[in-house]
């Protein structure tokens, strides 16, 4: 990426005010893009970034001011700071990583993507890359909690991953539509700069979906029973394993959640970005005919005008139960259990999601000064 960039000054010139580093001076700082196709996406229409170019300045100042707090007597640092003192930098920049995330995923008509996903970089390499470096960094640390430890988002920080994939039957003029989702990863941080008492708790997570065809084109009513549930024969279905069925494309979402922590956990949320990649006609071919795969293509193509706004809407799920009564006592593998229901086209569709957390980023109990 180094070398294409010094062959083109002009596409150099172009990037230095579209990334969040100068990666041509800064030898330890890690680029966006890591791969040429990410940058010419990145250079097809810059002027969908203008808004957010007054903000890095600002950011490359700060990494500028932490490099001098560096260099303060650590007797100077020793007093622990009380939690009312929030750093301001963090939401700046997860403001930033959003309207990155918007420009990559989003899409006039979510237009279909016709080409293989990209497999050297991670799809959510944008939020790995924001909580794992050092000036964005936005959970909260132990020397931030409050002396009294009282702070009840902090051992939910982390990773968490879809423990079981679940699929909802789509509801539209054309049968035989199914909607799969494979994989979750979503960074969850405790939100400070709205609640001082930790009872707020943000997810930003990357949700990978695949819609299934099946040939035989079965009515909805042979999934779901009266009473808007799924069946138990549609739950434990392998789609993968059901000659009927084919996978005819993929999708990639960046969604975002606000959990409530109190007796139990409360969940809202909302799309922030999505694109569909459709399966590549010789993948298919061997599978479908070509006229099944032309209708296909133009199913496909109102599913993503259309089909998928139920998707979008806020989410609605009844609380999760808390993985521990004593917030302290949360740990990996721990699970939070949604019950939520789905409209699709004025039908409810009932559906589980649980997340597990795979990857705590506070794995030891706060102390209080007594404790101590």
């Amino acid at each position: 990426l180094r070398g294409l960039l010094n062959k083109n000054p002009n596409k150099r010139l172009i990037m230095r005010n579209v990334v969040l580093h100068d990666w041509t001076t800064q030898e330890n700082s890690q680029p966006v893009y890591k791969t040429d196709f990410l940058m010419e996406e990145a250079l097809k229409d810059v002027s969908d970034r203008s808004r957010a170019l007054l903000n890095i300045n600002r950011i490359l100042k700060i990494e500028e001011l932490e490099k001098l707090q560096a260099k303060i007597p650590q007797e100077q640092k020793a007093v622990k700071p009380t939690f009312s003192k929030l750093n301001w930098l963090w939401p700046l920049s997860l403001f930033l990583l959003i309207l990155i995330i918007g420009y990559i995923l989003w899409k006039p008509s979510s237009s279909i993507i016709e080409k293989e996903v990209i497999k050297e970089v991670p799809a959510d390499y944008t939020l790995e890359w924001a909580f794992n470096t050092k000036f964005v960094n936005p959970y909260t640390k132990l020397d931030e909690l409050p002396n009294d430890c009282n702070y009840p988002c902090y051992k939910f920080q982390g990773i968490w991953h879809l423990k079981n994939p679940y699929k909802i039957p789509l509801y539209m003029e054309s049968r035989g539509f199914h909607y799969q989702a494979v994989e979750v990863r979503m960074y969850a941080r405790c939100m400070k700069e709205k609640s001082s008492s930790g009872d707020l708790l943000e997810g930003l997570e990357y949700q990978k979906h695949e819609i299934w065809y099946d040939k035989n084109e079965q009515p909805i009513d042979s999934f779901i029973n009266t009473f808007s549930g799924l069946k138990s024969s549609y739950k434990d279905l392998d789609l993968s394993k059901n000659p009927n069925f084919v996978k005819i494309a993929e999708i990639h979402t960046f969604f975002r959640n606000e959990f409530t922590i109190s007796d139990s956990l409360y969940r809202t949320g909302k799309v922030i970005g999505r694109n569909m990649e459709m399966v590549p006609d010789e993948i298919i071919r061997q599978k479908l005919s070509d006229d099944q795969i032309e209708i296909i293509r133009q199913k496909l193509s109102a599913i993503s005008n259309k089909g998928l706004e139920d998707f979008s809407r806020p989410v609605s799920c009844l609380p999760s139960p808390l993985p521990a009564k004593n917030f302290n006592l949360i740990k990996e593998k721990d699970s939070l259990v949604f019950k939520c229901q789905l409209m699709t086209n004025k039908i409810p569709i009932d559906y589980t999601k649980i997340y597990i957390l795979e990857n705590q980023y506070i794995k030891t109990n706060c102390r209080t000064f007594l404790e101590e």
